[in-house]
């Protein structure tokens, strides 16, 4: 594959630099060069210790379309080697809700099926690798996660991190927001990234610098977390995590938001997914996953607005007293559901029953 950059570069980091706008588009062509069944897309700095066939037939014997791997970092040496080791070890647990999550570093699937996903990609470099499981999902083909380890290099000092991190962001505010309608099928990640992490960071950045007393409480809680949920990786770095994490939810979004401003003010491309959600999806999902959606959304609400909680409630409250009257009250609610479901229900077979009779 040849790329021509003109006179302009003089250097061969521009090169690569540059090169990255073409590389989702190179895995686009190069997939008609190949006619194997199944297609591995792997980073040049990641290695599997595993024999490559074990994944071929896992994948065969599953039916999986698209299937993410596990990735764990090749080194744990410098501090900001073992931090991310922890967080890569935690995201890998996500995989198992969200196996489209697929990284770039490795994932495999069928030829086809990738060619078809190429097809409809907005080849926006950042978040990329995100888009093509994303894509496998919503166009509804069969999306797995095989656990099977490759290792990759990460960055070893703070500063290479904070520039990979800068592209890392500037993908989850592409996805999260830009492409927010996306995620109108999964309303936990919706919640999550486009609510929390992008939309409240504004409101997070000041209530903690107007409540700096809970700090302490937040990084101990946050320590016993890790360490009851992550005890089978226990390490003196979990007493910094919290930092480090911290750091992501406050800084980095804001580090992404520029890069994407800067990435789509050089290429042109905004990195929109144009894909057809109601071509491609049941009414029946769109209305599971709106429901899903509305109802943590509106709980997400009703923890955060005091006006929202004068509404229901008739004054301020304060979360654990939303949990306290919700817990109290939570038998005359399922009571109150389970009469709306049976009414529901006894109407339907009414229904049903005059339309026989009238047959």
């Amino acid at each position: 594959m040849k790329f021509d950059f003109g006179d302009t570069v003089k250097n061969p980091w521009k090169i690569y630099a540059q090169a990255l706008v073409t590389h989702d588009l190179l895995l686009k062509k190069s997939l008609k060069l190949a006619n194997a069944k199944y297609v591995i897309f792997i980073d040049a700095d990641t290695q599997c210790r595993t024999d490559i066939r074990i994944l071929s037939g896992t994948i065969e014997r599953e039916g999986f379309d698209l299937a993410s791997l596990r990735v764990m970092p090749t080194r744990r040496k410098t501090v900001m080697e073992n931090l991310q080791f922890i967080e890569y070890h935690i995201a890998m647990k996500s995989r198992k809700i969200y196996p489209w999550l697929t990284s770039g570093a490795a994932m495999i699937g069928k030829r086809e099926v990738l060619s078809r996903i190429m097809g409809e990609h907005s080849l926006f470099f950042n978040g990329g690798d995100i888009e093509i499981g994303k894509l496998a999902y919503l166009l509804g083909y069969n999306v797995g996660h095989i656990p099977v380890t490759f290792y990759t290099d990460v960055p070893p000092t703070f500063y290479r991190w904070f520039k990979q991190r800068f592209s890392w962001f500037c993908g989850a505010f592409r996805h999260s927001i830009i492409n927010w309608r996306t995620n109108l099928t999964t309303p936990t990640y919706l919640v999550y990234f486009t609510l929390l992490i992008f939309l409240m960071l504004p409101f997070k950045v000041v209530e903690i610098f107007n409540h700096l007393e809970i700090f302490p409480y937040l990084i101990a809680f946050y320590i016993a977390f890790n360490f009851v949920s992550n005890w089978e990786i226990k390490s003196w770095y979990f007493f910094l995590f919290p930092f480090y994490a911290l750091f992501q939810v406050l800084i980095l979004p804001w580090c992404g938001i520029y890069r994407y401003i800067k990435t789509v003010s050089h290429t042109g491309n905004w990195g929109r997914i144009t894909i057809n959600l109601k071509r491609n999806l049941q009414w029946y999902q769109h209305l599971k996953h709106w429901s899903t959606t509305f109802v943590i959304a509106f709980m997400v609400l009703v923890t955060v607005s005091t006006t929202v909680q004068i509404y229901i409630f008739s004054r301020p409250m304060e979360p654990a007293d939303i949990i306290y009257i919700v817990w109290k009250n939570k038998s005359k609610a399922v009571d109150s559901v389970k009469n709306q479901f049976t009414n529901i229900a006894n109407a339907m077979t009414a229904q049903i029953y005059i339309t026989n009779e009238r047959r």
